[in-house]
């Protein structure tokens, strides 16, 4: 009798063995299944919402190009090259030129946002080009990390274009979501740029703008100077279109296609004054 208890509870243990496994491997294969649909779902939202996956060769290949991982603060006023309040109807939100120079073959290609000689440089620039909107507009300029000219100028055209994109993509950017959603208030815009900040205003133009078509609808003109405004940029971009008189409304002016290709320099405020 015992003899048959202890083979029967052997043969119970093995078969509850055998169905335990079953259970636990049915276990570990669902464990994995869920793994596998919320790693998927998380691929997914950062392929959606930016990822070091979207970040263009060209930036991880840059030397300071992983600055551009820090998010500016434009809540901090510092961050603000000018955040000029007179009252006015319209404001004006200027991006300056180039600005920023190595010192030494070792420095980044990549400001820093609080760089003193892109600083004062900057402030230059501001007082002979965007102090021309004065009279009329209210005037912000973000400070925002600019690449070094040179560097740019080795680059191919289309390495070119996308470290100035994904730069357009960054504290520029950022500086017109706080902008938008802090100082703004639905008031009519202008954007104004000179050369690398021109060039960073088409990427916003196309990009950005885009993006935010209920912005877009309150521009009033973007002054891009001293960067080419081309008919296959226009036709890439159908969401914009070209100043053809003087009282046209969110539009583009820029050089090449008006009087703007003659004046440069200092003289890119008079300029912005015969459009």
């Amino acid at each position: 009798f015992f003899g048959a208890v202890l083979l029967y509870g052997k043969s119970f243990i093995h078969k509850w063995r055998f169905y335990s496994m079953k259970r636990n491997l049915l276990t570990i294969f669902i464990i994995l299944l869920i793994l596998a649909v919320v790693g998927t779902g998380i691929v997914k939202n950062l392929s959606e919402t930016g990822s070091a996956a979207d970040v263009p060769d060209i930036i991880k290949q840059t030397n300071g190009g992983e600055k551009w991982e820090t998010k500016i603060d434009y809540a901090d006023l510092d961050n603000w090259l000018a955040v000029i309040d007179s009252g006015k109807d319209v404001d004006v939100v200027y991006f300056y030129p180039t600005a920023y120079a190595k010192e030494s073959e070792d420095d980044s290609e990549v400001a820093d946002i609080d760089d003193a000689g892109m600083r004062e440089k900057a402030q230059s620039y501001f007082e002979t080009q965007a102090t021309v909107f004065a009279e009329d507009c209210n005037i912000y300029a973000p400070y925002y990390r600019q690449v070094s000219a040179p560097y740019a100028l080795t680059l191919s055209e289309e390495d070119a274009d996308a470290l100035l994109r994904y730069s357009a993509s960054q504290d520029p950017s950022y500086a017109l979501d706080y902008y938008f959603e802090h100082i703004n208030n639905g008031k009519p815009f202008i954007l104004a740029g000179h050369s690398q900040g021109s060039q960073i205003l088409t990427m916003i133009l196309s990009d950005y703008m885009k993006e935010n078509p209920k912005y877009y609808e309150n521009m009033i003109a973007a002054y891009v100077i001293g960067y080419s405004v081309t008919d296959e940029y226009l036709t890439e971009n159908p969401h914009l279109k070209f100043a053809e008189g003087a009282d046209d409304i969110g539009v583009v002016g820029g050089k090449s296609r008006n009087k703007c290709s003659e004046f440069g320099g200092a003289n890119v405020a008079e300029c912005w004054d015969n459009l």
